[in-house]
């Protein structure tokens, strides 16, 4: 399987740079092959959809947006726990 990879840094962060050089260090890390840094997400799609890279790293989870759900970083209402269930006192 392919280990290239688009780097996403927006244009619009004042910390461009330091984004860029964290992405490049953690893709020598991995042994990742970085394909092209993209600043809009059109060419993310756009360069996905021909296959020239298989992910995308980013920086910090800001930089994707509002529309990245994370199911297990999700606040969920709290409900009962089982402890909170067991009777107490009297039998």
């Amino acid at each position: 399987m392919s280990q290239d990879v688009l780097i996403f840094v927006p244009l619009d962060d004042p910390d461009t740079r330091r984004w860029m050089l964290m992405c490049w260090s953690h893709c020598a890390r991995l042994r990742l092959k970085p394909v092209a840094v993209v600043h809009d997400w059109d060419d993310v799609r756009r360069l996905m959809l021909q296959g020239d890279a298989c992910k995308v790293v980013v920086a910090t989870r800001d930089h994707v947006g509002k529309w990245l759900e994370v199911v297990s970083e999700a606040h969920e209402p709290s409900g009962p726990t089982p402890s909170s269930r067991r009777r107490t006192g009297r039998m």
